[in-house]
């Protein structure tokens, strides 16, 4: 079978557009992430049946707003070392059954002072 200079170079542009457009998504993506004026977290479930595991990986700029701690000190600690108070709210928890399930938790906006957690509104 012989393949054509033509189909070479059209195959070669189709592979770099489809790397182009994933490649804005993920800039899209990160934008909003970082950009959005709300503490968001994200979380890795070292091992499935145990939530002290859940490992902070990412967290957004806004983030430093709640633990008044620079996002590069409490990325790489467990849920527990940023926030121990939420163990007692079940919250590492709840986020470990996302995790496990796939179903959604309802949000909860959780105002944290002095590793205390003085206010839980929950929204559903």
């Amino acid at each position: 079978m012989f393949i054509s200079e033509k189909e070479v170079v059209i195959s070669f542009a189709q592979d770099i557009t489809e790397r182009k457009i994933a490649e804005f998504e993920m800039q899209q993506a990160a934008d909003i992430f970082n950009n959005i004026q709300t503490g968001t977290y994200i979380y890795h479930l070292e091992d499935i049946n145990d939530d002290r595991t859940l490992r902070l990986v990412l967290a957004n700029p806004t983030s430093e707003k709640l633990t008044h701690a620079p996002v590069k000190d409490i990325v790489g600690k467990t849920i527990d070392e940023i926030f121990p108070g939420l163990r007692e709210l079940g919250i590492p928890e709840a986020y470990a059954n996302v995790i496990r399930t796939g179903e959604p938790y309802e949000i909860d906006e959780i105002v944290y002072e002095d590793d205390r957690v003085i206010r839980r509104l929950v929204f559903g």
